[in-house]
């Protein structure tokens, strides 16, 4: 029962969400969902290898009996890996954890429609990453770039702003938080962006732009502030690859 209370009571496998306790009568519930061993301990069942327990919370993933059975199929070993399972459980963890306290989803919702939601914002990061990828140093950014940030910080939406009701943010628990996350790192990223001007002038390739510096040479303050650029983007960057890779 550990297992399924730290979920939420709803299957751990990422997108899923069905629920693995159904109340049959007042104060008595049915346990549907089925507890998965993330690491085998038959040697020819998945993902085995030598452990020292088996059956411990730290081996074990709450699933619904649809996800288990398609898990444990041996010949698709190769896409749910020990490190895939483990990914899934730690991420509906921290979804069940955030939503204490909170209001609950009524009324379910429709996976299909989610997962076109998630993939039409994977496939926004996805233009943002490959455009901020060559910048690293903090100190020149693509007009695109910064352009991209900007919108990006309003849920890749100028005309809107982020929050429960964006059409581009999932009601899914296992997505919604690093939607969140990212969104409020773009929001930190273009705050930061906005207090130095930015020129074509200081750089000699098209398209590129440098903030303007306070002094005709590099001042440390510029260095700082470069320095919070790099960081930002590389913050961002670890955040979307994560949520385009699915962990």
């Amino acid at each position: 029962m550990q297992l399924y209370m730290a979920a939420g009571c709803v299957c751990m496998r990422e997108g899923c969400n069905n629920k693995l306790v159904a109340p049959i009568t007042p104060g008595k519930q049915l346990i549907i969902g089925e507890g998965a061993h993330i690491v085998s301990g038959a040697t020819n069942g998945p993902r085995h290898r030598v452990l020292a327990a088996y059956d411990t919370f730290e081996n074990g993933i709450a699933l619904c009996a649809n996800c288990h059975r398609e898990v444990d199929n041996r010949q698709l070993a190769g896409t749910y890996t020990e490190n895939v399972l483990r990914a899934w459980k730690a991420q509906a963890v921290v979804a069940a954890s955030q939503g204490i306290g909170k209001p609950v989803i009524t009324g379910g919702f429709n996976r299909r429609d989610e997962w076109a939601i998630v993939d039409s914002f994977r496939e926004k990061l996805g233009t943002l990453l490959a455009e901020l990828w060559p910048f690293t140093d903090g100190w020149e950014i693509s007009d695109e770039g910064l352009n991209q940030i900007s919108t990006g910080s309003r849920g890749f939406d100028p005309f809107s702003r982020w929050g429960q009701r964006h059409p581009l943010r999932s009601v899914d628990p296992g997505y919604a938080p690093r939607q969140d996350a990212i969104i409020e790192c773009l929001e930190t990223l273009q705050a930061i962006v906005r207090r130095k001007k930015w020129d074509y002038s200081r750089t000699n390739t098209p398209r590129i732009k440098r903030f303007l510096p306070e002094l005709t040479i590099r001042s440390n303050e510029d260095r700082e502030y470069a320095a919070e650029i790099a960081n930002g983007i590389a913050v961002f960057k670890r955040l979307a690859q994560e949520f385009i890779n699915g962990h």
